[in-house]
This record gives structure tokens, sequence and C-alpha cells, in this order.
């Protein structure tokens, strides 16, 4: 076993340019921190918050999860509205997407601050989190974002189109800044986190531009406990006081979380079916490979058991299909657009993990192995890199491990991982899910609470 290392509609993949291709080997690498290979723990889901913003809630008809208003949520909601800088907006899209369906009904409308006299310097979402002396929570907060085809809801069925208003922003969580949000024409935009609690409440909040003449948009905010999952092992450290204490000192913003085999005309595998609620969306495989690599192949009855029994925090859906070599020299490779997420935002370094269960048929006798090794290449204008990330490792039918890296260091404008078979087992390679993250220091001062002027 390896050692420890320190430790989404697409549009957001698209906007930020994360394509995921399998593409022809280029000679490439980077210096790792060492790795660990574990399951992980599985939890019932508690305390989600879902804010259908400008909108009126209601049960969502796939997920079956209740949706709540922005009443409660929204600071100074009434007096917002009341003075004409909150309201609520109609939302047109025009995406042909699959994974558009994620959200659909809260996408319909948004909750709009428009500038004017009365306009505030930032406008907060206030939600209550757990948090203690010794203890934080890790969360996962996603925010989607309308297209900028906004039009306001008028009084005697008469909307007003909101297009002569600029449409970027900045995204905030407490005192940290996330992102700047520009909403696009056509399509909706998806940021997502891991968080740690301050204390009893994390603020959501969208800043104007510094002269306030920006229109802040939101439609949808969600909020999902994550304790019990890997994300939460990535900081602690001793107190002043001597005690074990977790510390918020960085954020994950996630940059893909695909899943091997999936349905690619399909939405996103997310609740039920994940009981923490992330959009594990299928990974695409290009035409120029499908000669190579096989996908979707699902588990038999008595292996789904064991994949659903296991120890750990994937859905089974997706440890349930993987994408599969057609042959010992096939290599499955796919890779992340690194220049793409640091125009996102600039992030030093990066966590990433990768998912192995084997779902092919049953072992005909102990001879049958299924060993993968695992390359990173980093491709750059005028280098590459290369180095070897996994070794031998064992794909078995029984147990679900996961391999991941904390701190990782990209230099390059991409990276991409090869999975190929290693030349002492008999089964061509095989690899279920991953997921990438960006990783970021978190602001622990608060600012001044959320201003009225």
């Amino acid at each position: 076993m390896a050692r420890s290392g320190q430790s989404c509609s697409t549009r957001a993949i698209e906007q930020q340019k994360l394509r995921i291709e399998v593409w022809t080997v280029l000679a490439a690498g980077i210096l790792l921190w060492t790795c660990v290979v574990e399951p992980v723990v599985s939890q019932e889901p508690v305390d989600f918050v879902s804010i259908d913003c400008g909108g009126n809630g209601g049960k969502d008809p796939i997920t079956q999860i209740d949706w709540v208003s922005d009443s409660g949520f929204l600071d100074s909601e009434s007096q917002l509205v009341e003075e004409g800088v909150a309201i609520r907006a109609n939302v047109s899209l025009d995406s042909a997407r699959a994974a558009s369906r994620d959200n659909a009904e809260q996408l319909k409308t948004a909750m709009v601050f428009v500038p004017g006299a009365m306009s505030k310097s930032k406008y907060c979402y206030n939600l209550t989190v757990s948090h203690n002396d010794r203890n934080s929570t890790d969360y996962l907060v996603r925010a989607m974002f309308p297209s900028s085809n906004l039009t306001a809801v008028g009084v005697d069925a008469v909307d007003v189109p909101l297009n002569v208003y600029g449409t970027r922003f900045y995204f905030t969580v407490d005192s940290t800044f996330v992102s700047t949000i520009d909403l696009d024409p056509r399509e909706s935009t998806t940021v997502e986190l891991v968080v740690s609690s301050l204390d009893e409440s994390l603020y959501i909040c969208l800043v104007p531009l510094e002269d306030r003449s920006s229109m802040p948009a939101i439609s949808s905010l969600e909020l999902r406990p994550l304790n019990g999952t890997l994300y939460s092992k990535r900081s602690s450290a001793q107190s002043n006081t001597g005690s074990t204490t977790k510390l918020q000192s960085s954020y994950l913003m996630t940059i893909a979380r695909l899943n091997f085999g999936g349905d690619e005309s399909s939405p996103a595998v997310r609740y039920p079916l994940d009981p923490y609620d992330r959009l594990w969306y299928a990974a695409r495989i290009p035409a120029e490979l499908k000669a190579e690599v096989a996908a979707r192949r699902k588990l038999s009855k008595e292996q789904e058991l064991v994949a659903m029994d296991a120890d750990n925090d994937t859905p089974a859906n997706v440890l349930n299909t993987a994408w599969e070599g057609v042959n010992m020299s096939s290599e499955i490779s796919f890779s992340f657009d690194i220049k793409g997420a640091l125009a996102l935002r600039p992030v030093p370094t990066f966590f990433y993990t990768m998912m192995f269960l084997d779902v092919g048929p049953p072992p005909v006798d102990e001879t049958e192995t299924r060993l993968v090794d695992v390359l990173l290449e980093h491709t750059g204008p005028e280098s590459y890199s290369r180095t070897q990330w996994i070794s031998a490792a064992q794909v078995v039918h029984s147990l679900p491990h996961r391999w991941y890296n904390y701190k990782q260091l990209f230099y390059d404008e991409s990276a991409t991982f090869r999975v190929s078979a290693n030349r002492n087992g008999t089964l061509p390679p095989m690899v279920n899910a991953a997921e990438l993250y960006g990783e970021f220091d978190a602001v622990t001062q608060r600012t001044a609470h959320v201003d009225g002027k």
C-alpha cells in the first residue's frame, strides 16, 4: 500500500474549458507527493439545505429533494424587495446538454439584484451550519447561476427585460473570494466547493463590481454535509490550547467529477443514488479511441451486491461502470485543462482521486489478476514531464479502492492520466471514477457583518 500524500451543470466544466479527452501518448511527468489507497466511509445524508432562489420551492420531480424559497436565508430580504433591489426573474436557457436537466426546475427562475441608488455592496445568504470550539464540519456548497437572458416578473404578468445591466460579479464564501461570475447568454453556470464551518453561520455572498454597476443573479443554492468522506481529512492541526482541532485552512473547488462508463445521454448521477448529492457526469470516450476502450461494463447481480455493501463513499451506480481496455496493450487516458481551471480561479495546488473496482466477469481461477499502472503527464507549450503515480495496483471485485493525492503542483497547461495494464497481470486496465479539485486558502478572519449600505 502506498503512503498517504499531503494533502457541475456541465456548463461549469465547459466554461472553465475543462474538457475531458482521451488522446495519444506524449512523454510527460511531474514530481508528486506520495499517495495512498484506501476504502472510504459511507454515511446517510442529513440537514440538506436547498434554496430555489427567486422561486417558490417545492419537491424536485427527479431527486425528490424538498426546495424552499429565499425567505429566511437572504439577509434583509424584505427590505431589499421593498426597495426594488432584489427582484424575481424568469430565466431563458438555450441548452441541449443532458446536464442542463440538473436542477432544471430551479434554473427557470432567479433572484436578481439590480444596481441603483439603493444597491448594496454585497448580497448574502446566511446558512446555519454545525460548529463547536473543537471541531468544524465539512460541507459541499453548490451555487447555480442563470443565463443572462433574464426578465423581471412584472405586474399584470408583464415581464421586463433586464439586458440593460452588466452581469459580471464576484462570488464569495464568508470572507474568501471564490470566483468572478460572468453570466452566459445561453447556459447556466455552476460553482461547487468543499468548505469547512468557521462558526454556526456560513455566508454565501454575491458582490457587484466595485462601482456597483453590475447585476448579480443566482438560481439555486445547495448545502450538503460531507463529514465522513475523504474530503474531511484534508487538514488538521494543534490549536493554541493544545487540543486537536480541525482547521479551516483550505477550500476545495470542484473542477471535474467523472463517471467512467456512465450513460453520456443521461443527467448526472446524484441523490438519492449519491447520499451526499454530488454530481457525477459520464466521461465521453473520443471517437478515435473507441477501438481501444470499452465502456459501461455492468456488474453481475452477485458482484453488484458486494459493491453496494462495500465501505465507501462513491455511489454504487458510479462504481458499477468503468472504462476497460480491450486488450493488455490498451491504454486508458483522460486529461484535465489546468490552464482553464486557473482561468476560473488561481489555485496553488490540486487534489485528485481515482476509484478502482473490477466490474468484469469473475476470475476463472487465481491466476487471473488485474494490475494497473498509472502515469501522470504534464504538457506545456514548450515542455512536458512524466512520472509513475501508481505501479502494479491490484483491482479486485470484492472491494473498491481509492488512490488520492493532496497538495499536487501542476505547472503546465494540461495534465493527462494514463492507465495501463501492468506486465505482471493478466487482464486489461480498468478505472471507474476520478475527481479533480483546486485547493486554495480560506480567509479565517471574518469581515464586517453584511452591510445595509
